[in-house]
């Protein structure tokens, strides 16, 4: 009997000690995935600041274009107005001619 009660104190301590390995194991695994998704997290952050970075560019460089081509067609409308002032004060009557009328509706 005292052979039996050796071998299952044995046993115990074997289950003891794979438990133990079991633990570290997993131990070591959720630290490998806690580094891998901070890993994906910064990539990710890193992206989307970037995509930040070229939309807010992309926005700058069309109110430029916008800005220059606004101020481009103020500059024509001046220089055509100055040109025939006539024209354009019979035109400008014209257009509110139209513009009323269809307000009255």
């Amino acid at each position: 009997m005292s052979n039996a009660k050796a071998s299952s104190e044995h046993d115990y301590a074997q289950l003891e000690a794979e438990f133990a390995k079991l633990r570290n194991d997993v131990a070591s695994l959720a630290e490998a995935v806690k580094d891998v998704a901070a890993t994906e997290a910064k990539g990710v952050s890193e992206a989307l600041l970037n995509s930040w970075d070229s939309a807010a560019k992309q926005a700058r460089r069309a109110s430029k274009r916008v800005r220059k081509e606004a101020l481009d067609a103020a500059d024509t409308l001046q220089t055509n107005i100055e040109e025939h002032p006539i024209s354009s004060i019979l035109i400008a009557l014209g257009v509110g001619v139209v513009v009323g009328m269809i307000l009255r509706r």
